[in-house]
């Protein structure tokens, strides 16, 4: 599946605005290879390879139905390469000419080496030294998690995108319990995760409409004490009744750990 994309996982987009020096030029070819299809089609609708065509379509159409993601275009992606492979073969069988042939092959395995090569060397230089747990939030849930005091709620910022999967790994919490004693709420079509054991989750910004988790935070209002991991810059509008003790900022000052006092 990856041969005509240059070894590259996100390679149905031209390229990705992250990595400019790797766009996908052999992609350019799947038009050549749709109109191949489409030709076909017209000329003799019982060709095998007419269903190829009602595959693209078919993906392509969903497109319009959700919003795209890696896992929704696995449909599309599939098709991609078959029909980068077509184009590149119907453009080669349409040159007549023996040099440019040759040079024509030459620009596609020049193409093709470059994009493996970056391939490779992100995903074994660059993409081990990735990590989508940054060390400054682990220092900040495990400084949470030192300061707390017994039968003390622990809060998690809604400016932490998954903030329940942070704590829960973070802590080291067991699976079982979590399955157990996990709180959500389905009313909005989403799993929007309220509370486990003593963390609370204050919201998620990706909740667009309902990014506040308004009965988390008013079980915090009842609360003498608790402990927040909030931004630096954070200042939760909810709880004007409580003093707040700032016990540290990380070290990159992204995050701060502080507890709210009820006066």
């Amino acid at each position: 599946m990856f041969v005509f994309s240059g070894f590259v996982d996100y390679y149905v987009w031209i390229y990705n605005s992250t990595n400019f020096r790797n766009p996908h030029f052999l992609l350019f070819f799947m038009v050549p290879g749709l109109l191949l299809l489409v030709f076909t089609f017209k000329t003799n609708k019982s060709d095998p390879k007419n269903i190829l065509l009602f595959w693209f379509f078919s993906s392509f159409s969903i497109f319009f139905l959700y919003h795209v993601n890696c896992n929704r275009s696995l449909h599309f992606q599939s098709i991609v390469p078959i029909f980068t492979g077509l184009g590149i073969f119907t453009v080669y069988e349409k040159l007549k000419v023996l040099p440019i042939k040759k040079i024509f092959v030459g620009v596609i395995l020049s193409i093709f080496l470059f994009q493996s090569l970056s391939f490779f060397g992100e995903y074994f230089f660059k993409y081990p030294t990735y990590s989508v747990f940054p060390k400054d939030v682990e220092w900040a849930v495990k400084l949470a998690q030192k300061n707390k005091k017994q039968n003390e709620k622990i809060a998690f910022s809604k400016q932490l995108v998954f903030n329940y999967l942070y704590a829960a790994f973070h802590v080291k919490y067991p699976p079982a319990e979590f399955q157990q004693q996990v709180k959500t709420d389905k009313t909005t079509g989403n799993v929007i995760v309220k509370s486990f054991g003593d963390y609370y989750m204050l919201g998620d910004v990706a909740n667009v409409g309902t990014e506040d988790n308004i009965d988390v935070i008013d079980s915090l209002k009842k609360e003498k004490s608790f402990i927040a991991m909030l931004r630096t810059d954070e200042q939760p509008k909810y709880f004007q009744g409580f003093d707040i003790q700032v016990i540290s900022h990380t070290l990159a000052h992204e995050w701060k750990v502080v507890r709210y006092i009820k006066r």
